[in-house]
């Protein structure tokens, strides 16, 4: 066993991350010394933070084009060069800061400790922008409620270890409605959907991928014992995985097709994400004779005709019924039935 976590909020080397990489950014500077000093943390583990602090950098120059210069010197003695042009935009911050309100996954308390990273000096803004910042935060702060069990950064920091070193973890699962039991699995990749986060694993005796949702694991445990996996972390087949284990391996690939009201037709386009307008319509629901290249463009009482590729039919059925009136599955006729059956009985139930 090599970690083993079971307290709630960020991990200590997070923390400690955070810490030192703000210190960086506010024209600081430290040596692996200050880090054993006042982190209270062994030799070796200081100079695991500065090559990792070293690869932070790197890495976001590489994915973002912002020029962190990191420099140690011969005493180690870590800082960090920027230009202007190089730090973070108020466009940025606020993409940021917005994303992170709109996913509901983290506690409110981790939440502020990222306002404030943002808010931060560090950041390129005007003295308007800064003051726009913090008004917006404060109204968008007060409302903010994270879902019943919002995600434990140091659970995600273990699991994150698991994947990039492709070591196994073990876990206690807490599955609604079952016994709770102990996994150990082959982690893959962590995905956000629908306002919780996932780990994406297979058993360890088994390469069939499942889901484990992680507010729902207790004690999780990074093992020494380690995996083999061909599959980069972010592989775009990894959506697809996703896809079908929220389906079943067995699901079939279809095609449906929705007749949607316009004021549907983003979020069919939203839910499904290789979907396409196939057609539109007038209010009197006549087809617009439309040139190739012409936009789809549509007034409120207006209609359009979507298509999609699905991998078996309950997950559409279920969403499909969220949409009320607003949309009517054209195809295939088993969905349509799956449908008219589901509101039947709905109906039936609201008659006893």
């Amino acid at each position: 066993m090599i970690k083993k976590i079971t307290s709630k909020g960020p991990s200590k080397q997070l923390s400690v991350m955070f810490s030192l990489f703000m210190r960086l950014l506010l024209g600081g500077s430290f040596d692996y010394q200050t880090i054993v000093t006042e982190y209270g943390v062994s030799r070796d583990t200081a100079f695991k933070y500065i090559n990792e602090l070293e690869a932070l950098c790197l890495a976001l120059t590489d994915e973002f084009d912002v020029a962190y210069q990191f420099t140690k010197d011969k005493h180690r003695r870590c800082t960090l060069q920027t230009s202007d042009e190089s730090l973070l935009s108020f466009k940025e911050v606020l993409i940021v800061m917005e994303a992170l309100l709109a996913g509901r996954f983290l506690a409110t308390d981790d939440i502020k400790m990222f306002r404030d990273k943002l808010l931060s000096p560090f950041v390129k803004r005007s003295p308007q922008q800064n003051l726009a910042l913090k008004e917006i935060f404060a109204r968008d702060m007060s409302d903010y409620t994270p879902v019943e069990y919002p995600l434990d950064l140091s659970i995600a920091n273990v699991v994150y270890d698991a994947i990039v070193t492709k070591h196994k973890v073990k876990f206690e699962y807490y599955p609604p409605g079952r016994a709770p039991h102990t996994a150990i699995v082959k982690p893959v990749d962590i995905f956000i959907d629908k306002y919780y986060v996932y780990l994406h694993a297979s058993k360890d005796d088994s390469d069939e991928l499942r889901l484990y949702r992680l507010d729902r694991t207790g004690g999780i445990e990074l093992l020494a014992e380690t995996f083999t996996d061909e599959r980069p972390i972010g592989d775009s087949g990894n959506r697809q995985r996703l896809i079908n284990a929220f389906a079943g391996p067995n699901a079939r690939i279809q095609t449906i097709k929705l007749f949607c009201k316009a004021r549907a037709v983003e979020y069919v386009l939203d839910e499904f994400p290789n979907s396409k307008i196939e057609a539109t319509y007038d209010k009197n629901k006549v087809k617009h004779l439309r040139r190739k290249n012409d936009p789809y463009i549509l007034e409120n009482d207006e209609y359009a005709l979507v298509s999609a590729t699905v991998k078996g039919l309950e997950g559409s059925k279920h969403w499909i019924l969220s949409q009320a009136d607003r949309l009517k599955v054209v195809e295939p006729v088993e969905l349509s039935q799956m449908v008219q059956r589901s509101l039947t009985a709905a109906l039936e139930q609201y008659k006893k």
